[in-house]
């Protein structure tokens, strides 16, 4: 289980996927246009000084957000973002509204547009998001830098996949594309 997100000029990409140690299945990816999502884009200096830099601490470590009862993954849990994925019961939680994943195992995608002013406008649509090599997370956490370069690498692959299909899709690319 995994979340994984893509963000810049008021956009982001949120994809919750799933892994069964041999393949990574993407089960929804959601889609915002917002104008309070202005991240600031990190380069490709600072990702690889990052990988160059001692492993993180083990994930005891750091403050967990709790995850309300029946949902297994989460970004900004509890924020006004909030976004909820259940492998389990195969739905997902956008603006408290539970959506299901398509039964014929497509990736749902949810586009949610905030930057009228008034309510935001939910939409969705299943897509045909391919399911790519599984990487290992002790290798993303391991001492040895090579190792570790690896990992970030076959991830890296996987976002570029990802992404290319999602941009390629006619309404999330008129959402992303879209001016305030």
């Amino acid at each position: 289980m995994g979340v994984l997100g893509s963000h810049g000029d008021g956009n982001s990409l949120v994809f919750f996927y799933e892994d069964d140690g041999t393949f990574e299945r993407c089960g929804a990816v959601i889609a915002i246009r917002s104008p309070g999502l202005a991240f600031r884009r990190i380069s490709w200096r600072e990702r690889l000084r990052s990988l160059l830099r001692p492993a993180p601490p083990p994930p005891g470590r750091w403050p967990t957000p709790q995850l309300p009862a029946g949902w297994n993954s989460g970004s900004d849990v509890g924020g006004p973002h909030e976004l909820l994925y259940s492998s389990e019961s195969r739905r997902v939680r956008v603006l408290g509204h539970e959506l299901p994943l398509p039964e014929d195992g497509r990736t749902l995608a949810v586009l949610l547009d905030e930057t009228d002013g008034s309510a935001p406008v939910l939409r969705t649509h299943p897509i045909d998001l391919p399911p790519v090599a599984a990487t290992s997370l002790v290798d993303l956490s391991s001492p040895d830098r090579a190792r570790r370069l690896k990992a970030w690498e076959a991830q890296r692959e996987r976002n570029e996949r990802w992404l290319a299909v999602v941009r390629g899709d006619p309404e999330i690319a008129a959402l992303l594309a879209a001016r305030d």
